[in-house]
C-alpha cells in the first residue's frame, strides 16, 4: 500500500481568503477559501433543516443549483409531518423558496440527510435518506437507508410498495446508521464496473473492529464503512472500513476558543480526473463544523487519499485532517458547511494546467446562540435557532464561497 506524506501550511490571504496547502499522493494540493459573501433566500427560518445537500448545474437541473433537505412541513411545529424540501439558484447566490418535492412515507419517520446522485444506467436520481421505522404507533431505534427515484427531483416515489419504503438492508442495530452518510456514482471516474454506486456511512452500534484489517479503527461507532452495489437496490458488498478523518485538538480549540474539540469527517465530495486517477483513484474531500463554547466552528479539511482503491480486496487508507480554521462572515462562526458536487457527487476539473477544480460552500454564519448547548449543525435552522425553549433566533446570516482546489 502505498505510504502518504502529508505535510501543512496554513497560508492566511488578503480580504480574510484563506488557503491550506498540504502533500499527499505525491502531489501538494492547495485548497482556497474566498471571502464569504451573504445569501439571499436560503435558510427557510424555523423548518428544522438538517444535513442537506448542494447540487452543482447540470443538464438535469436545468442548469441550476440546487439544494435538497429534509425538514418539518409547517414551519417552527416539529410535530408538523416531513418531507424532502427542495430550494434552487441560478447563481448560488439568490435562491428561491423552498418547495416540498416528497413527503415522509407512511411507514417511516425522523428523516435526515437527502443525499441525490444520477443514474445513467437507470435514467433517474436517486435520493437517499436516513430514517426510522413507523409502525402506526411509535417510531423504531434504529436508523436505516431508504431512497426515492424519478425521472427529476420534483417527481419523486419511494422505493417500495402501497407507498411505503423499503429498506436498503442497512440496518446497523440501534441506533443504527449515522446522520453523515454519503454517496458517489464513480462510473465515469474509474470506479469498479459491476458496482459503481458506492457509500459510506458510520454505524453506531459497531463495536468490535478488527484490527488486523484496520489497525486505525476505534471501534466506538465513528469508523467510516464503505460498501459498493451495481444499482443501490441490489445487494450491497462490503468493501472496507477505516477510519474517518479526525481531528483532536486540545487547548488550541476550535475556532481559537481554547476549548478541546474532537472532529469526524467523512467523505463529501471527489475529485474527477486527477494526475494518478487511473491508478490510486479519486481523492475525496470533506468539510465541516464542530462545537466549541456552545457554538459552531469550520475548522480545515477532511482528506481521504484513495476512498476508491482499484483493487477491490485492499481497504483505503485512512483519512486525514487538515488543519487551519476556513472564513465565516459573522463573529467566526461557521455552521453546516455543504460543499457544491454535480449529479455524480464529483467535481470535474475547470482546468488542467495545473488541474483545478472549482465549487462552491454554503454555510449559516449566525451570531451567538444563548442556550446551555451546541446548536446542531444544521444547514438552515434546529431547535436551538427557531426561537425555541432555551434558545434565541439568530440573524441567520448565511454566505456562500468559493472553493478552489489545485493539484501541482
Amino acid at each position: 500500500m502505498r505510504t502518504l506524506k502529508l505535510m501543512l501550511a496554513f497560508l492566511p490571504l488578503a480580504c480574510h481568503a484563506q488557503q491550506f496547502s498540504f502533500s499527499a499522493r505525491g502531489h501538494t494540493y492547495d485548497v482556497t477559501v474566498s471571502t464569504p459573501s451573504p445569501i439571499s433566500g436560503l435558510g427557510n427560518a424555523g423548518r428544522g433543516i438538517y444535513e442537506g445537500s448542494l447540487i452543482l448545474p447540470n443538464s438535469h437541473m436545468s442548469s441550476n443549483y440546487a439544494l435538497l433537505f429534509t425538514g418539518n412541513n409547517t414551519t417552527y411545529n416539529f410535530n408538523s409531518g416531513e418531507s424532502i424540501f427542495m430550494q434552487t439558484s441560478s447563481d448560488g447566490t439568490d435562491w428561491g423558496s423552498a418547495s416540498a418535492i416528497i413527503g415522509l412515507a407512511p411507514n417511516l419517520c425522523d428523516m435526515a440527510d437527502a443525499r441525490p446522485i444520477w443514474d445513467d444506467t437507470a435514467g433517474f436520481w436517486r435520493v437517499f435518506i436516513q430514517a426510522l421505522a413507523y409502525d402506526g404507533e411509535s417510531c423504531g431505534t434504529d436508523n436505516e437507508i431508504y431512497e426515492a427515484t424519478g425521472s427529476s427531483l420534483t417527481s419523486l416515489s419511494w422505493y417500495g410498495s402501497g407507498g411505503n419504503a423499503t429498506s436498503l438492508g442497512s440496518d446497523a442495530g440501534s441506533p443504527g446508521i449515522g446522520e453523515q452518510m454519503q454517496w458517489f456514482n464513480t462510473t465515469n471516474y474509474d470506479g469498479p464496473s459491476s458496482y459503481p454506486i458506492m457509500y459510506f456511512y458510520n454505524d453506531w452500534n459497531f463495536s468490535d473492529p478488527d484490527y488486523t484489517y484496520c489497525p486505525t479503527c476505534t471501534g466506538n461507532g465513528t469508523d467510516m464503512f464503505a460498501y459498493v452495489t451495481p444499482d443501490a437496490e441490489s445487494a450491497f458488498y462490503f468493501w472496507y472500513y477505516t477510519s474517518a478523518a479526525s481531528a483532536l485538538a486540545n487547548n488550541t480549540g476550535c475556532g481559537g476558543t481554547g476549548d478541546a474539540c474532537y472532529m469526524l469527517f467523512y467523505p463529501d465530495v471527489m475529485l474527477g480526473g486527477t494526475e494518478d486517477q487511473s491508478t490510486l483513484g479519486p481523492p475525496a474531500f470533506a468539510f465541516y463544523s464542530d462545537c466549541a463554547s456552545n457554538s459552531q466552528y469550520g475548522r480545515g479539511v477532511g482528506f481521504f487519499p484513495t476512498p476508491v482503491p482499484n483493487n477491490d480486496s485492499s481497504p483505503s487508507l485512512p483519512g486525514q485532517f487538515v488543519d487551519g480554521t476556513f472564513s465565516s462572515s459573522v463573529s467566526g462562526l461557521i455552521v453546516s458547511v455543504r460543499i457544491g458536487r454535480n449529479e455524480y457527487g464529483f467535481l470535474d476539473k475547470t482546468s488542467s494546467s495545473p488541474n483545478t477544480w472549482q465549487t462552491l460552500i454554503v454555510y449559516n454564519a449566525s451570531d451567538e446562540v444563548s442556550g446551555t448547548s451546541c446548536p446542531i449543525p444544521s444547514i438552515g435552522t434546529s431547535d436551538h435557532n427557531t426561537g425555541g425553549s432555551g434558545s434565541s433566533s439568530p440573524s441567520a446570516a448565511w454566505s456562500v464561497s468559493t472553493v478552489t482546489i489545485t493539484e501541482q
